[in-house]
């Protein structure tokens, strides 16, 4: 199993954070585009080693059989469930758009998700499929969500449109995980965004920044 060591050096920097100013949270994740559970993954520590439980959330069918095999059907009915779908401001079907040499990928037949379905197709060289995509305050309620201690989304620069979807509901995470913009106007938009709600950024490490809720 391949590890990728930022993300959870940058997990560690959180745990030590919390832990040197005697702050509990909710041992619950959601952790929205979540990858394949262990290469950038922001869940793999705290639910592997930390007995967090919680939601992984990744559109990719592919990666999500590789969160599947990870976490086993023992955790996968009992502590984490895993979602193949995206999240967005809206209730509907999404585009999206893969990387042809990423082998982690696949584009070569029909898959069903729920009860919608999607077909996977090759547009020019790029590869898409369409996938269901709900918003977060559906999300919350079919999951009866009400507390959260780490809220992680990494989407590839639609993180914004996630963060104000969440912030249109009551419930407020003590820990926000999200990754750097590539463009610094939507990047300070979205970290003012979150400042607004009183959270404060606590750890800017690589390409990520943490944030922790004051109020």
């Amino acid at each position: 199993m391949r590890m990728d060591p930022s993300e959870n050096q940058m997990i560690t920097q959180l745990i030590k954070w919390l832990t040197e100013r005697r702050i509990t949270i909710p041992k619950t994740i959601i952790d929205i585009g979540a990858n394949d559970g262990v290469i950038l993954s922001n869940s793999y520590l705290l639910c592997h080693e930390l007995d967090f439980s919680g939601f992984l959330i990744e559109p990719n069918p592919k990666l999500v059989s590789c969160l599947k095999y990870l976490y086993g059907p023992e955790k996968y009915f009992m502590k984490v469930q895993i979602e193949c779908f995206a999240i967005s401001d809206s209730i509907g079907l999404v585009k999206l758009f893969g990387h042809p040499n990423d082998d982690r990928e696949i584009y070569d037949h029909e898959i069903i998700i729920g009860e919608m379905g999607a077909s996977l197709k090759d547009q020019g060289g790029k590869k898409s499929w369409w996938t269901l995509s709900i918003d977060m305050p559906t999300f919350l309620k079919l999951k009866e969500i009400t507390s959260v201690g780490v809220f992680s989304v990494d989407t590839e620069g639609h993180d914004i449109i996630i963060l104000k979807s969440l912030f249109g509901t009551d419930l407020r995470p003590s820990v926000i995980i999200t990754e750097v913009d590539k463009n610094p106007l939507t990047e300070w938009e979205k970290h003012q965004l979150i400042l607004s709600q009183q959270y404060e950024c606590i750890i800017e490490y690589k390409s990520n920044r943490i944030y922790y809720r004051i109020g």
